[in-house]
């Protein structure tokens, strides 16, 4: 969704509410909350239901979900709060 957003081709209004809901979720307790927090020390908080034995592939995908502000230009983010070392936060 985040690409077709993306695409100068896109209809505005439905870009913008992609990306609006997008914003708007990262910024859930479970997201950058769980970053500016230091909740997990690899900056991808999962919640307890969600950690598993062997969830590596899942706390991949979940730290990716931080890394597409940066890629599609969404929010409030810039690239140094994206990837700035856990310990400096």
């Amino acid at each position: 969704m985040l690409y077709y957003a993306s695409l100068p081709t896109a209809n505005e209004q439905t870009a913008a509410s992609i990306n609006n809901g997008y914003v708007q979720a990262m910024q859930s307790v479970e997201n950058w909350a769980a970053v500016s927090h230091k909740t997990d020390a690899y900056r991808a908080y999962l919640g307890d239901n969600n950690f598993t034995w062997g969830s590596s592939s899942t706390m991949a995908v979940k730290a990716a979900t931080f890394y597409h502000h940066y890629t599609f230009g969404i929010g409030d983010k810039s690239r140094e709060d994206i990837e700035r070392p856990h310990s400096a936060t």
